[in-house]
Parts: C-alpha cells; structure tokens; sequence
C-alpha cells in the first residue's frame, strides 16, 4: 500500500493491513503531521474520503493518503463555523423563550437542552482556538473574553433554577433578558480572533 502525507509519498507498505496496523499507521501519520504543526483532516483510500472508523475497519485499498491542515487554517475553518452558527443559536434562544411562555412541554425542553449544549460548544471552540493560537484572552480586543465568558456560563447555570422549579415564565425571560445578550457579547471576541487567525494563515 502506497502511502502518501498531503501529496509527498511517506511509506510503501506490502501486503494487507490488519486494523492494529491501520492504527498504528494512522497514529504514526498524526504524529508526523504534528511535527510540523499540523493535523490530519481527511484520510483518502483510492481517491475515497474515509471516516476514520471506515479506514480502520476496511479492506483492501492500494493508496491511502493522509490529507493535513495547518493549526491556523483548522482555527480560522471552526471559528468561521461558529460565526455560521451563531445566528441560529441566538434564534433558538428566543425560540425556546417563545414555547415555554406559550405552552411548556418536552419539545422546549429538548430545544433548551440543544441551545445549552450549542453554548458549550462555542465555548470550547473558542478556548480551544486560544490554546492552538497561543494566545490569551488578555491578547484578545479589550482583554474583556474570560470575564464574557464566565458572565455567560455563570448566566446559563442560572437559569436553572427557575426550571427546577417549574417557573417557566422566568425562565423565558431570563433566557431573552440574560442569556442571549450575554452570548451576543461573544460574537465580538469570535470575529477578532477570526481576523487574527486568518490574517497568519500559514
């Protein structure tokens, strides 16, 4: 099996791999992209995107090729993803505001559950995006992105207990009145460390 990192011929390996070795040459694929930073985002078997459980548990394929992606191009690709999503996750905010005062049922409680795990989710990207970026949220704007972020959680914690006690009208309007404005402020803080990303693309 030919293999390849991006288009520069890495291994020629003989023989059919058992999926212990597919492992072992994935990780060891992973570890020669991060020398020089960078990840692996596609794995190609013949010309065909794989997923990486597809890849493991195959047979056959001639060519494998390992296709990588540079630390800040991954940012600038997953905080331009969170700019996308922003505006459906502020709508949905104000969509469960708008089905608890109207009727409370399991469908605002599976959306209030999409909308908190949403929020996690745009935190960790941007946590995440600082890390890899080596920088800190002092480097960022005004220096204002921990104390917005731990305003929101601390926020979102909140609402919780109006909804323990089944006070669905407070909780409508904590969401509207609290919650949203406070991911609102992160947009800021999402598109100036988008421009900084992008601005070094490697």
């Amino acid at each position: 099996m030919r293999v390849l990192i991006d288009d520069a011929e890495w291994e020629n390996l003989e023989g059919e791999l058992l999926e212990e070795e597919r492992k072992d040459l994935l990780e060891r694929a992973r570890k020669e992209a991060a020398r020089s930073r960078r990840f692996i985002r596609d794995i190609l078997v013949d010309g065909k995107p794989l997923q990486e459980e597809a890849f493991l548990s195959m047979k056959g394929g001639l060519e494998v090729k390992f296709v990588t992606i540079s630390v800040k191009e991954l940012v600038t690709e997953s905080l331009e993803e969170t700019q996308r999503y922003m505006p459906a996750l502020l709508d949905g905010i104000n969509l469960v505001a708008d089905r608890l005062e109207e009727k409370y049922d399991k469908d605002a409680l599976t959306l209030l559950q999409q909308v908190t795990e949403g929020i996690g989710w745009v935190v960790k990207v941007l946590h995440n995006s600082l890390l890899l970026l080596g920088i800190t949220d002092a480097d960022l704007g005004d220096g204002g992105l921990g104390t917005t972020r731990e305003r929101l959680l601390q926020t979102l914690e909140g609402v919780l207990s109006p909804l323990e006690e089944g006070k669905f009208f407070e909780l409508a309007y904590r969401l509207r009145e609290e919650v949203e404005p406070a991911l609102s402020d992160l947009r800021r803080y999402i598109d100036e460390l988008l421009a900084m990303a992008s601005g070094e693309v490697q």
